[in-house]
This record gives structure tokens, C-alpha cells and sequence, in this order.
């Protein structure tokens, strides 16, 4: 029996060991674990001011975007109504371009039929009447 207890306490004491190294490796694991879990609270921390920075940025841009396209539909409406403005005077100009030429008398239909006057003359030269140029 006493060879038995022994062997017993040696084995216990040898498990002691074993159990001792574990929980100095298992110390030096959550050393490591501490620094890495601060590490990636840091890195989190980071990450989320930078994700906010952008998101404002990204939100600026928006709202000038907005603006942009606010001031793009007025300039829209406002070349609309100048369009709009421009056919009613073009409309007008006709009108009164008319009655401007029914005024002055040019609108008669005997002006149409004297455009070619000349080639009817009387008193034209006979090389013009043949080539259509005057020499001299």
C-alpha cells in the first residue's frame, strides 16, 4: 500500500503541475484577450466616429444635392415661362408685321406680279436681253 500512495501523491502532484501550467497559460490567454478585446473597443470606437463623419458628409452632400435640384426646377419653370413668352411675341411680331405691310400697300398682289419688270422693258439693250449682262 505504501507504494501505492506514493505513486498516488506522484501522480496528483504531476497533475498539480499540469493544472498549474494550464492556468499560467490560460493567465497569459486572458492577458491577451484583454488587450485584444480593448484593442477592438478601440478600433469599434474608431470605426464609428469615421461611419458618423461619413454619414455627415454623405448627409451635407444630400441636402446640397437638394438644393441643386431645387434650383434646377426654377430655372426649368422660369425658361417654361420664357418660352412660352417668346411664341406669344413671336405671334404678336406676325401680326403686327402684317398689318405693317397692308398698311404700306405691300402686300398687293400686282407688286408679286412686277418682280420680273425688268426682263419686260422696253427700252432695254439687246445684249441684256440675250445674255442677261450689260457690257460697257
Amino acid at each position: 500500500m505504501f507504494g501505492q500512495k506514493s505513486q498516488r501523491i506522484a501522480e496528483l502532484e504531476a497533475l498539480a503541475a499540469r493544472r498549474a501550467e494550464r492556468i499560467t497559460e490560460l493567465e497569459g490567454d486572458a492577458r491577451g484577450l484583454r488587450y485584444s478585446s480593448r484593442h477592438h473597443a478601440e478600433l469599434a470606437d474608431r470605426l464609428g466616429q469615421r461611419a458618423l463623419m461619413t454619414t455627415g458628409a454623405h448627409a451635407r452632400t444630400v441636402l446640397a444635392l437638394g438644393r441643386v435640384s431645387v434650383r434646377l426646377h426654377r430655372v426649368i419653370r422660369a425658361v417654361a415661362r420664357e418660352r412660352a413668352e417668346n411664341t406669344g411675341l413671336r405671334a404678336r411680331l406676325v401680326t403686327l408685321q402684317a398689318a405693317y405691310d397692308n398698311a404700306v400697300g405691300l402686300d398687293r398682289p400686282a407688286l408679286d406680279a412686277g418682280a420680273d419688270w425688268q426682263s419686260r422693258r422696253a427700252d432695254k439693250r439687246a445684249e441684256y436681253a440675250t445674255t442677261g449682262v450689260v457690257r460697257q
